[in-house]
Formats: structure tokens, C-alpha cells, sequence
């Protein structure tokens, strides 16, 4: 790893971690951080790309910082970033443009370093909000209750399904059957009636337990707490979609970057929130439709129509409300308190993306080559 590159990797790595502590306690991006990434990345590369590679690389490099600029600015506009966000993607790749090597493995990537490190920053999500969603989840007794109430309710049917699952592949291994005529048989058994589906799953077991007693049991109940887990975060997931982590927030205290849980229609004078859930009543139309035909659909359709052709302050996706939206929320929405979305800081999966990226290359790329 050659000393700029060396430089260039710990530069960018201190402004991750503090853009982290900030985004973490503040829910900001410091302009300084990103805006000075992007300028000095940009001017460093230029330089160095005509030292040492010629103007034509040079020139190459600066289309590449102008597009991932672009990119990101149009991810912000379509309120898929937020602001800091995408100055810091477009500050990490001007800075960092190709990953040619990492700390403890070299190897050519096909990917722009950007790129992978957007992936990786998506999947490096999942296990931040999962912990997120289990610490509300241990906090907050009301959601408790919920998700109880709801994996109580479905617990025999999952443990039936894990149950017949696990046999049958323990079965069709014994006979060294082959492995799709196991996938239909497991997808046609979850067609079947509960009635014969939990008696033949009990079957199974029996047969499995037989041939390997000791492996079939074992892995059943690995299956079982793994599947619970994947259950209850799912649970949870769904619930964060319902607005039950929604938080009020004083209208005096509002910040850019704040998600409303709702967008702001007109209402004479003043904004009120638009509280229409589509997907519900979407839902609602098709069942009404088996009956009365596709009306119920056209005047859902129309419904919605009307109502976002009412749309004040369209902001409930990633971008937050702007400071001029701010404005004029505290002139014209007369209520004390507004209701705001439960979000994740993006910049510690960032972070976290960009460690792995440099310490073991780029494992993107790496998956994506086996596929």
C-alpha cells in the first residue's frame, strides 16, 4: 500500500468516525467534514493522477468525480439520501476513486470503490437496525405485548414448518435424493392443508429421527431458535413500517434533516397531516373488487389522486424537512407538536462498510466474481 493511498485511507477514516460520533448524537453531518473531503480529494487526485499517470487520467478521474457528484446530488433530490450523506459518498470518492488494494490482501476490483462501498453500506444496515429495533423492542412495553401476541399466535404453524423442513432434508440426504425435487416437495407441502401438512410433518420427523437421530434433533433446534430470531425481527420490521416507533417532536425544536411521519396537505389556511395509509386501503379495494368488480380500485386511484394533488411539504423519505420548510411549518401548522419518523444515521454503516473494505478488500466485488 503506497503512502498516499496510506494517507488518503486514514483521512477518510477520521472524518467517518467523527461524521459518526456527530450523525450518532446530533443526527448531523458537519459540512466542514464533507464539503473539505470533497475538495481536497478532488485537488489531491487531479495532481496526482497527472504526476504520475498523464492528463489523460487526469481527465478521466475528474468525469468520474463530476458523475458521482451528479448521482448523489439526484439521490438527494429523490429524498433517498440525506444531505450529509451525499456529500460524504461524493467527498469518500473523490478521495478514495479505485480501492487497488487493501491492509491485508491486493487485488484487482472491477468495481469503483464507491460503488462497493454503497453496497456494503446497505447491507451493513440490516445488523444496526436489527439492534436498534431490539433495544426499542426490550424498552418499550407496548411493542412487547405486540410482537408476543403475534409470534404466540403463529408459534405452532412455525415450529411445524421448521419441523417438516429440516426432516425432509435429512430424509432426501439419507437416499441422496435430488436437491430441487426437495424444494418442490418442501414449497407443494406449504400449499397443503394445515390439517395434512402437521401430521405429515410429525411423520417425517419420526423417519428423520431414525436415520440420524442425533443430527436431526440437533439441527431442528439450531433451525428453531435461528428462525425465531429471523421472526421477531421481521415482526419488528413490520411494526417500524405501522408508525408505531413514531416520536412527537415540539415544531419549535424542529431541525433539517427531521423525517415527518406524515406529509402536510392545505387545509384553508393551515397544514394538516395526510393520514392515508395507500397500501391499506389498496389491500381493502382488491377484496372489494372480487365483489363489485375494478371500481373500488379507479376510485382508490382517484381518491389518491385528489388528496397528493393537496401536498404542501412532501418530505417523509430520506432528505428531511429543508430549513425552508421549517419555516413554514412553525407559520402554518397551528398544532404544538408534530410526529416524526424513528430513523437510523446511515454514516455508522459507512463506517463500518469502509473498515471492512480496507482491512480485507473489496469482498464485493469478490462475491459478485464467484456468482
Amino acid at each position: 500500500m503506497s503512502i498516499y493511498f496510506l494517507i488518503n485511507c486514514i483521512i477518510v477514516f477520521v472524518c467517518l468516525l467523527y461524521s459518526t460520533i456527530t450523525d450518532i448524537k446530533k443526527r448531523e453531518v458537519s459540512n466542514y467534514i464533507t464539503i473539505g473531503l470533497l475538495v481536497y480529494g478532488t485537488i489531491a487526485n487531479a495532481i496526482y493522477f497527472f504526476l504520475i499517470k498523464g492528463y489523460l487520467s487526469t481527465i478521466y478521474f475528474l468525469m468520474f468525480d463530476a458523475l458521482v457528484f451528479l448521482i448523489c446530488y439526484l439521490l438527494w433530490k429523490l429524498g433517498i439520501f440525506a444531505g450529509g450523506d451525499a456529500k460524504l459518498f461524493s467527498g469518500i470518492a473523490a478521495t478514495i476513486p479505485i480501492l487497488s488494494q487493501s491492509i491485508f490482501f491486493m487485488g484487482w476490483s472491477g468495481f469503483p470503490f464507491i460503488l462497493s462501498l454503497f453496497i456494503l453500506s446497505i447491507l451493513a444496515m440490516f445488523p444496526i437496525v436489527s439492534v436498534k429495533l431490539l433495544f426499542v423492542y426490550f424498552k418499550r412495553a407496548n411493542i412487547k405485548e405486540k410482537v408476543v401476541s403475534s409470534l404466540r399466535k403463529n408459534f405452532a404453524g412455525f415450529v411445524f414448518n421448521i419441523l417438516y423442513v429440516v426432516s425432509l432434508f435429512f430424509v432426501f440426504s439419507f437416499f441422496t435424493l435430488p436437491f430441487w425435487i426437495f424444494l418442490i416437495i418442501s414449497i407443494f407441502l406449504g400449499f397443503v392443508s394445515k390439517r395434512i401438512r402437521y401430521p405429515l410433518s410429525v411423520v417425517i420427523f419420526v423417519v428423520a429421527v431414525i436415520i440420524n437421530p442425533s443430527s436431526t434433533i440437533s439441527v431442528m433446534l439450531l433451525s428453531i431458535v435461528i428462525a425465531l430470531f429471523i421472526a421477531l425481527m421481521i415482526n419488528l420490521f413490520v411494526l417500524s413500517k405501522s408508525g408505531i416507533f413514531n416520536y412527537k417532536k415540539r415544531v419549535a425544536d424542529l431541525m433539517e434533516g427531521d423525517l415527518l411521519a406524515h406529509n402536510l396537505i392545505q387545509d384553508n389556511k393551515k397544514l394538516i397531516p395526510l393520514k392515508f395509509d395507500f397500501w391499506l386501503h389498496l389491500k381493502i379495494a382488491f377484496k372489494q373488487s372480487l365483489k363489485k368488480g375494478i371500481k373500488p380500485i379507479f376510485e382508490l386511484l382517484e381518491k389518491r389522486k385528489h388528496l397528493y394533488r393537496e401536498i404542501v411539504i412532501n418530505n417523509t423519505l430520506a432528505a428531511g424537512v429543508s430549513k425552508k420548510e421549517i419555516s413554514q411549518i412553525k407559520k402554518r401548522y397551528f398544532e404544538k407538536e408534530i410526529e416524526l419518523k424513528e430513523t437510523t444515521p446511515l454514516v455508522p454503516s459507512i463506517l463500518l462498510a469502509y473498515v471492512v473494505l480496507i482491512v480485507f478488500g473489496d469482498v464485493v466485488w469478490l462475491l459478485v466474481s464467484l456468482i
